[in-house]
Formats: structure tokens, C-alpha cells, sequence
């Protein structure tokens, strides 16, 4: 079983988060006239800020953040991208940026 990197781990922990948080706006879109306006703002806030962050990285990082952390796709999905020594040698850096954006 291989160890997943400390920032890694932040990474997905970020995404959850950011998964929850995107949720919960769907959620309260359509109760909206109910909801306290500093949650919805609380909620929107985490999402812009993520999305800025995914944006701002390079393509290929934004291809390994969006697809592994955002869309949680496990396995070689990497291999309709890009080769597998380029997603192993850029992976880890990928998620060093986005915690170091964020």
C-alpha cells in the first residue's frame, strides 16, 4: 500500500471540505429565503476562493487538482492526459501549489 505525502492529505481535506461546501450551496439555493445570509456568504466564499486557486495553477496541475482532488477519479485516469513518469514527477508539486495558493 504506498503512503500517501503529508500534503496530499491536506489536499483532500481541502477538497472535502470544498465538496461540503458546494453542496450545501445547492442546498441552500433552493431553500434560500431561509437561510442565514452569513452562512450562504461562508459557504460561497470557500468555493470562489478554491476555484480562484484551481485557476491560477498550471494546466497541468489543474488537470491533476481538478480531476484527483475535485472529482475524486482514482486510478491511471492520468493516462488519457498525459504520460505516467510526467504525472508522477508533477503530482506531488501539483499539490504543494495548491496549499501553498490557498
Amino acid at each position: 500500500m504506498s503512503k500517501i505525502p503529508k500534503n496530499r492529505f491536506e489536499v483532500q481535506l481541502m477538497a472535502v471540505n470544498y465538496i461540503r461546501c458546494k453542496t450545501a450551496l445547492r442546498e441552500v439555493e433552493l431553500a434560500i429565503k431561509s437561510c442565514p445570509p452569513h452562512r450562504l456568504e461562508s459557504h460561497q466564499t470557500i468555493v470562489k476562493h478554491i476555484e480562484y486557486v484551481i485557476e491560477g495553477l498550471s494546466d497541468k496541475y489543474k488537470l491533476i487538482i481538478y480531476n484527483e482532488v475535485i472529482l475524486g477519479r482514482t486510478g491511471k485516469w492520468y493516462l488519457e492526459y498525459i504520460s505516467a513518469s510526467t504525472y508522477y514527477r508533477i503530482r506531488d508539486k501539483a499539490y504543494e501549489q495548491f496549499l501553498r495558493c490557498l
